[in-house]
């Protein structure tokens, strides 16, 4: 039986679809405005926050419901965002989904996974002066905003490069999160935000 992970990844990377060339969507991201959401217990997530505050235009702790995240991420004036987060897993599954139903897309896509000894493995589609940054930095989560945020990134399905760095796992943080982008057009109401079987099978 596939794994509670690996039925999120696949479902995650299945919201992906477009009609556009890559080279258009990548520009479409770059010039849109920025909107963050972030756990507030997870130490990783809060250094992506906060490196990301001075481009973005909205600032969203991640709720218990997603689907309340999403209702004030998508606000009233169907404007195109990009959306960046770095979150557990289901967040960065939910949010995706439901963006899809505005016409959104799964653009940037990158799994970090602590091993022993404290070294972090990296799944990331980043140009090669992203990946060199991440490969030095202290921080991880840290460096992803700053290579998200200066354009530094491949869109999905781009080929992924695996690498692994140093960084102890903190305290509360889990052993595998998501950095993530997702091009919400916004263009259309959803007919149904959430359901019971989303509920039951992801959380």
């Amino acid at each position: 039986m596939p794994t509670r992970r690996a039925v999120l990844k696949g479902t995650a990377l299945s919201l992906i679809g477009s009609a556009l060339p890559v080279s258009v969507i990548a520009k479409q991201a770059l010039s849109a405005p920025v909107k963050v959401v972030y756990e507030s217990g997870i130490a990783e997530s809060v250094a992506f926050r906060d490196a990301l505050k001075h481009r973005a235009s909205g600032i969203y702790a991640l709720k218990q419901d997603p689907a309340e995240t999403f209702r004030e991420l998508s606000g009233p004036d169907h404007t195109e965002t990009m959306i960046l987060g770095c979150t557990k897993g289901a967040a960065a599954f939910v949010l995706g989904e439901l963006a899809r139903g505005q016409g959104g897309k799964m653009l940037i896509f990158g799994e970090h996974r602590y091993l022993p000894g404290a070294e972090v493995q990296h799944s990331l589609r980043l140009h090669d002066a992203g990946t060199q940054m991440i490969s030095q930095a202290k921080n991880w989560s840290k460096a992803m905003a700053s290579a998200l945020n200066t354009g530094l990134f491949h869109t999905v399905p781009a080929k992924k490069q695996v690498i692994t760095t140093t960084m102890s796992r903190p305290a509360n943080s889990p052993d595998y999160l998501i950095t993530w982008g997702i091009l919400h057009l916004n263009d259309k109401a959803p007919e149904k935000l959430w359901d019971e079987e989303v509920e039951r099978r992801y959380y």
